[in-house]
């Protein structure tokens, strides 16, 4: 119930983050294959300062900018946006389950599912 209105926005976040997946893509695999020629390939032109050349930062910064695309969720819903809604949500129901089960009762079970993992 508390999910659904993030939901609305799966489909168009799914969209974007194809459209940038496509884009930054493309745009590095040019930049990449361009860098290759002028720094790998022995049969390109290498410029003698490596170090002093901001092409290696301007992959970097490429190679961040794509793997932000990459990383992008579907739906804007993380763990911690999962617990600050299940918590409140779920705490008023404890009395109601420690009533319908002795404490024993459930820290046994819990242990069994903690070490079962």
């Amino acid at each position: 119930m508390f999910l659904g209105p993030l939901l609305i926005f799966t489909l168009k976040l799914k969209d974007c983050r194809s459209q940038g997946l496509a884009d930054y893509g493309a745009v590095a695999a040019r930049y990449v294959s361009e860098f290759e020629r002028k720094w790998v390939s022995v049969d390109g032109a290498r410029e003698p300062d490596l170090l002093g050349s901001s092409d290696i930062q301007s992959l970097a910064d490429l190679s961040n900018s794509v793997s932000v695309v990459r990383n992008m969720r579907i739906a804007p819903i993380s763990r911690r946006i999962l617990m600050a809604l299940a918590i409140p949500a779920l705490l008023p129901m404890l009395p109601l389950v420690l009533f319908a089960f002795p404490i024993d009762t459930l820290a046994e079970s819990l242990v069994k599912m903690l070490l079962a993992q």
